[in-house]
C-alpha cells in the first residue's frame, strides 16, 4: 500500500477477487454505486457555480492562490498515503485460531496457511470510487483478517471500502443469525481549506469519516432468490469542519460492546455471505468557479478482524 506499485498489485489482485464468485458480486452490486449524495452534491456545485457567475473577477492574487493550491493537490495526497500506511498499529502477526463450531456458535477467523476450511473467511472484497488514483487504496486479505481503505478527494464526496467474509448453511430450521465481529482499527485524517479572498467571506466545508460494518446477504442453497438481509454501520468517527485544518489519528476496538452486532431472521436451505466491512469517506467543496475558499480532504481506516462469532439461535 505504501509504493506505486504495491499499490497496483493490490488492484489487478482485488479485480481478480471480483471475479470468484456470486457473494463477491452481490456486495459490489450492493455498495459499489454511488448514494444521492454524490448526485445531490453535484447538483448543489451546479448551482454554486451558476450564482458565482455574478461575482466580480478574482484578484490577481486569488488567481496565484488558486494555481498553487491545485498545483500541491496531487503531491499531498500521495504524500498522506505514504504517511499512514507505514505507521505503525502496533499489532502483532495473524495466527490461525481453530474453534471447532460448538452445535450452533462458529467462530471464524484468518485463514493463515490457507487451508479454506469452513472455519475461516472464504471471501475478499474491495471498491474505490470511481477507481484508484491519487490518495486512494483498498485492502482485503482473508489470510490475514487485515482490511483497508482510503481516499482523497479536493470536490464532492469519494469513497472506499474492503471486506471479508465467510459462508454459512443454518444448521437451525428457523431462527436469528447474531453476528458479532472483533476489530482492532486505526484511522487517519487530514482537512484542510485556502483562502484565496477574505473580501468574500466564504465558508466551505471538508469531512473525512471512518466506519465499520456488517453485511448479510444470501440466496437459496440450490441458487436464485437472492437478497441483502440486512446490514449496519458504525462510525469510529466523524469529522466535519467549516474551513477545516489540520490531521488527526484515531484508534480503538469495535464489537458488541461498542454497537456491532447484527441480529438477522434466518431459515435452513439459504446460504448466507457474512461480511466485515470497512469504509473511508470524504468529502470537499471545491468552492465553485470563482472560489474565495476550497477545502480538501483525505481519510484512512485500516482494520484487522482476528475473530467473527456467528450464534444461531432457534426461533
Amino acid at each position: 500500500m505504501a509504493t506505486a506499485g504495491q499499490r497496483a498489485v493490490q488492484r489487478k489482485r482485488s479485480q481478480r477477487v471480483r471475479k470468484s464468485g456470486g457473494e463477491v458480486a452481490a456486495i459490489q452490486a450492493l455498495l459499489g454505486p454511488p448514494g444521492p449524495e454524490v448526485r445531490l452534491s453535484e447538483l448543489l456545485a451546479e448551482q454554486e457555480n451558476a450564482s458565482q457567475s455574478k461575482r466580480a473577477a478574482p484578484s490577481r492574487e486569488a488567481v496565484r492562490l488558486r494555481a498553487a493550491w491545485d498545483r500541491e493537490a496531487k503531491a499531498l495526497g500521495r504524500h498522506f498515503l505514504d504517511e499512514v500506511s507505514t505507521w505503525d498499529r502496533g499489532w502483532g502477526p495473524a495466527y490461525d485460531h481453530h474453534y471447532p463450531a460448538r452445535e450452533l456458535l462458529h467462530v471464524y477467523g484468518p485463514d493463515v496457511e490457507g487451508t479454506g476450511g469452513d472455519d475461516f473467511y472464504a471471501f475478499e472484497w474491495t471498491h474505490i470510487d470511481p477507481f484508484a488514483g491519487t490518495g486512494s487504496s483498498a485492502t482485503a486479505n482473508r489470510r490475514t483478517g487485515e482490511l483497508g481503505a482510503s481516499h482523497y478527494t479536493t470536490s464532492g464526496w469519494l469513497r472506499a471500502f474492503g471486506g471479508v467474509g465467510v459462508r454459512l448453511v443454518p444448521k437451525a430450521g428457523i431462527g436469528i443469525l447474531s453476528v458479532r465481529p472483533f476489530v482492532n482499527w486505526a484511522g487517519n485524517d487530514l482537512l484542510q481549506h485556502r483562502v484565496f479572498d477574505p473580501q468574500l467571506g466564504d465558508q466551505r466545508w471538508g469531512v473525512a469519516i471512518g466506519r465499520v460494518g456488517i453485511i448479510v446477504q444470501s440466496r437459496l442453497v440450490t441458487g436464485g432468490d437472492f437478497r441483502t438481509d440486512a446490514s449496519q454501520w458504525i462510525d469510529v468517527w466523524n469529522r466535519a469542519e467549516l474551513n477545516p485544518s489540520g490531521a488527526r489519528d484515531y484508534d480503538g476496538l469495535a464489537g458488541p460492546g461498542a454497537g456491532l452486532q447484527l441480529d438477522v431472521p434466518a431459515i435452513g436451505g439459504r446460504s448466507y455471505a457474512i461480511w466485515v466491512t470497512c469504509n473511508a469517506k470524504v468529502f470537499a467543496d471545491a468552492g465553485g468557479a470563482i472560489p474565495g475558499v476550497a477545502t480538501r480532504s483525505a481519510a484512512a481506516i485500516s482494520c484487522r478482524a482476528p475473530f467473527l462469532v456467528v450464534e444461531e439461535i432457534p426461533a
